[in-house]
């Protein structure tokens, strides 16, 4: 059997599998380089060439040496960073910054930087640094132009993704770092400050109240009700849709309903407010 063509696998002492073509090679001046590592070679020591995945003759015995292998991975770094909108609030945002860390890519310049730091024993420690300083920068950066409403829009926090993503690729490509387009920056959450939150919540409340009340039967249109209503406008709207029920089973007894049967959470948008003046607010 040709001996370059593969052959009978053989147990290593280090566990692994090889063939017989890998022996030869080796017997007679070659290294092989495993899948998603890549070979690091020193000359008079330091920094000379990348071997990728393969086989290569044996590094100049004189003046250089194959010091380690590389691995080519991928690595997840989820952050929580707080950054200002516009108009001066505090937001808390979590991300995944998600990349692929591969030597070879690296510019001419700083490919001596991403051998040392590949050769680490922890090198996605440092890599976690970088990343988390390119994004700190990014998103106060790009998140400073919008105000407190659009940072919480859907699309405002597809776009910052975008926007981080590219700077990332933009600053660290050359150090053998990428981030996909696609899902290199996912952010999972943007949280307001708590005053805002509840502010945000009761302005909402407020909209929907003005909505139910519209909704209303003309028999529970009162001004008092309305102020009733408002009063607890940070509560939950299903605190509020059953304050609504109690009080049109109080204020609507069996023995008058002859006619009307109404779902107090189905309203008719007919009927007048029984005489009281409603705020202006409402009447728009």
């Amino acid at each position: 059997q040709n001996l370059f063509s593969g052959g009978r696998e053989m147990s290593t002492p280090n566990n692994e599998r090889t063939t017989w073509r890998q022996r030869w090679m080796k017997i007679t001046g070659y290294v092989f380089i495993p899948e998603r590592q890549v070979g690091v070679v020193h000359r008079n020591g330091i920094f000379h060439r990348f071997l990728p995945t393969g086989y290569h003759r044996q590094p100049n015995p004189w003046n250089e040496a194959l010091v380690g292998h590389i691995s080519i991975f991928v690595g997840n770094v989820p952050l929580t960073l707080q950054v200002h909108s516009q108009d001066g609030f505090e937001f808390s945002v979590a991300l995944n910054a998600r990349y692929s860390f591969d030597p070879i890519q690296a510019a001419p310049n700083q490919k001596s930087i991403a051998a040392a730091v590949g050769l680490r024993p922890k090198p996605g420690a440092i890599l976690r640094e970088w990343v988390q300083r390119v994004v700190n920068t990014a998103l106060t950066s790009h998140m400073g132009v919008y105000n407190a409403a659009q940072l919480l829009d859907g699309q405002t926090r597809s776009r910052v993704a975008r926007q981080v993503c590219h700077d990332l690729n933009e600053k660290l490509n050359a150090s053998g770092l990428s981030f996909r387009q696609s899902d290199g920056v996912i952010i999972t959450a943007i949280t307001p400050p708590p005053d805002l939150a509840r502010s945000l919540l009761q302005t909402y409340n407020r909209k929907r109240l003005i909505d139910l009340w519209k909704e209303m039967p003309a028999e529970l249109r009162t001004l008092d009700l309305f102020n009733q209503l408002f009063q607890n406008s940070g509560a939950s709207l299903n605190l509020i849709d059953s304050q609504i029920g109690a009080l049109w089973q109080e204020r609507v007894s069996p023995g008058k309903r002859t006619h009307q049967t109404t779902d107090p959470h189905k309203f008719s948008q007919n009927g007048s407010n029984n005489g009281h003046a409603l705020p202006e607010e409402v009447n728009q």
